[in-house]
């Protein structure tokens, strides 16, 4: 739904302007998807686990949605969804500190003092 709502709020127009953006965007969602086959793959190697629950345990999507793919294909879904929760739990937690991280390291070679910090004090 999310999706569809997004997606709804772009127009023709943009796309005429932006001839790049839908090859990129193909291209982000492949590398992404590469790059979720070769984790899973490789913890599968590095854990001895299957590399089907690996591999949807990796993959970019929804917790909800991993889940019932993972209950369809009758693989490990407590362990499908560890994986995801990790995930949520470490993107929600950690954008902030990245993000400040990040802009000390572009502000540190120009001289303008310390990082920018949250709103909310953390």
């Amino acid at each position: 739904m999310f999706g569809l709502v997004l997606g709804a709020r772009y127009e023709r127009a943009f796309f005429a302007r932006y001839k790049l953006f839908i090859p990129f965007a193909l291209l982000n969602s492949f590398f992404i998807l590469l790059a979720s086959v070769a984790a899973g793959a490789a913890l599968a190697w590095i854990f001895d686990l299957p590399i089907a629950t690996t591999i949807i345990a990796t993959s970019p999507g929804g917790l909800a949605e991993m889940t019932l793919t993972a209950q369809a294909l009758h693989i490990s879904v407590p362990l499908v969804v560890a994986f995801h929760l990790f995930r949520v739990v470490v993107v929600n937690i950690g954008t902030q500190y990245i993000y400040v991280w990040t802009a000390w390291m572009f502000t540190r070679g120009t001289g303008h003092g310390r990082a920018p910090t949250s709103s909310s004090g953390i």
